[in-house]
């Protein structure tokens, strides 16, 4: 099953069918007319029904409207959790500028071109073109979008949040937005290069030798696990402190190096929660991570943005 975002347009007649076509197939789908777990999203005629006779200056405001911080965070989050994109045309400016940011966070895009339209070159940058659903669902299906392997995030939970869990009442996993979990949930973006050396011995780590380059691996007493299996530690993209505090010495959101991928989410497909520090372990699907606002009665706190991990299907590994 993949989980899909399908960006098009209000006027599309054909967003619904699509939509409930790629789910009829077994796929996860968000269909932004209906989110599933926010209410419905977003449209410029809620915060003004003369919103086509804005100026710039209207524009620019209506951009920090609640009701547009809700649409947009809800979007970016659906865009962050999913695997592909499908860019159902004909669609405007936004639906491409989704498109857009799907295909730099290194996810799939298919554009799905099923009507006559104006020939458009630039299409060539994503990664199919379609023109029928028969393609489109053909296309999806032949995606293999099961990991290589199990990437675990392991986590310790209190006795009452561990329940909830494993009675399927509690969807969200809640962590402080801190340096130590910054560093733990996000990987810097490998296009950003750093100083292989300084890494390292910011890690507390080096090669056995001494040298290297930075991209070795290597395994020490603290990273074994309780089965005496070892884990490695990895210095590639590792976040160093500097950045860390150069980010927040310049009052640069967490969210704003998600959106911009300067930071990206570690491949954790499952975590592994643990009862106190008990051996007996909850084997929890790992659906996506992004920051926000969580419920308090799930273990968040009050009027504090954290990093919220969607929890998926108990399962095992």
């Amino acid at each position: 099953m993949a989980r899909i975002y399908v960006a098009s347009s209000w006027r599309n007649d054909n967003q619904q069918q699509i939509v409930n076509l790629i789910r009829s197939h077994g796929h996860q789908v968000y269909d932004f007319r209906h989110p599933d777990d926010a209410p419905n999203n977003y449209r410029w005629d809620e915060i003004d029904p003369e919103w086509k006779k804005w100026d710039i200056t209207q524009y620019m405001s209506a951009l920090s409207h609640p009701i547009a911080e809700v649409g947009f965070n809800n979007g970016l989050k659906a865009m962050t959790d999913a695997d592909i994109c499908v860019l159902l045309l004909p669609c405007g400016k936004s639906a491409h500028a989704q498109a857009g940011f799907m295909a730099g966070q290194g996810k799939k895009v298919v554009a799905a071109m099923m009507q006559t339209q104006e020939a458009e070159l630039m299409y060539k940058l994503f990664d199919k073109v379609v023109t029928t659903p028969k393609e489109l669902i053909a296309y999806l299906d032949s995606l293999d979008h099961k990991p290589k392997e199990f990437q675990v995030l392991n986590l310790v939970l209190e006795n009452t949040y561990y329940d909830m869990i494993l009675h399927k009442t509690k969807k969200e996993e809640y962590r402080e937005i801190k340096p130590y979990w910054t560093k733990r949930l996000f990987s810097l973006s490998p296009e950003i290069n750093v100083n292989a050396t300084e890494i390292r011995k910011e890690n507390g780590y080096e090669t056995r030798n001494g040298k290297g380059n930075g991209n070795e691996k290597i395994m020490d007493n603290k990273t074994r696990n309780r089965n005496g299996k070892g884990k490695e530690k990895e210095t590639s993209h590792y976040i160093p402190d500097r950045m860390l505090k150069e980010w927040e010495e310049k009052g640069i959101h967490i969210s704003t190096l998600i959106t911009d991928g300067t930071i990206i989410p570690k491949p954790y497909t499952h975590i592994c929660f643990r009862r106190g520090y008990t051996n007996t372990p909850l084997f929890v699907e790992m659906m996506g991570i992004h920051v926000g606002y969580g419920k308090t009665k799930w273990g968040a706190p009050k009027h504090e943005e954290v990093f919220i991990l969607q929890l998926g299907d108990i399962t095992s590994i």
